[in-house]
């Protein structure tokens, strides 16, 4: 296989296109002095600083880690509820409205806050029926 190496940094390319691609960009590239390996990469093109925040890997460039995010088996949408876990905001929404144990717990806090309203009712009744008997009593003693 056919061999193409940089004069200033001793970089190899097995393709002609990389290559002329190397020669050809913007920044110059670093020539290695001393170097005993005369393959041996650059030192800034090994750094993978986009890391996925979900799984830990590594990418040299962002565009491989949003490739990478997209096919991640990432849910960050979380049920409050039952904790599955979703893709997509849209899916927990969705889940949300036939969420059972959510259901469950609505259905739990309506029978409570009905029960409080019915001992309230009875609480301001009979509070009313005690003030209508005191009054009545006061009335007769006067009359």
């Amino acid at each position: 296989m056919p061999s193409f190496e940089c004069e200033k940094c001793k970089r190899q390319f097995s393709r002609k296109y990389n290559y002329i691609r190397h020669i050809n960009k913007k920044k110059t590239c670093i020539p290695i002095i001393g170097s005993s390996v005369p393959n041996e990469k650059n030192e800034q093109d090994n750094i993978k600083k986009h890391e996925c925040e979900y799984c830990n890997r590594r990418y040299k460039q962002k565009q491989h880690l949003t490739r990478h995010l997209k096919k991640c088996n990432v849910k960050p949408f979380k049920c409050e509820h039952c904790d599955k876990r979703y893709k997509r905001n849209s899916h927990l929404t969705r889940h949300l409205k036939t969420c059972s144990i959510k259901n469950q717990k609505e259905i739990e806090l309506l029978k409570k806050e009905l029960l409080k309203r019915r001992i309230k009712r009875r609480i301001k009744r009979r509070i009313k029926r005690r003030i209508k008997r005191r009054i009545k009593r006061r009335i007769k003693r006067y009359v």
